[in-house]
């Protein structure tokens, strides 16, 4: 139960913490639906899919990383 909630913890110190990430991320994915509307985003839309699946495969990889309870390893 201790490594849990140090789990828990973790989770929520890093989601605060990078706030400011996930802002960037949303605006990345704002992007990619506003251009199936704006045909005018062709060129951005090619630069914003690699981006934006590269910060979600980090988004995936820094949960996964906080969320393992390392103290219960013996």
């Amino acid at each position: 139960a201790r490594s849990f909630a140090d789990a828990l913890i973790n989770f929520y110190n890093f989601f605060f913490a990078n706030n400011l990430f996930y802002c960037i991320i949303n605006r990345l994915l704002v992007r990619l639906l506003a251009h199936r509307y704006n045909s005018e985003w062709g060129m951005e839309r090619r630069i914003s899919w690699p981006a934006a699946l590269f910060a979600i495969v980090l988004i995936i990889a820094g949960l996964g990383g906080d969320m393992l309870p390392t103290s219960d390893v013996t």
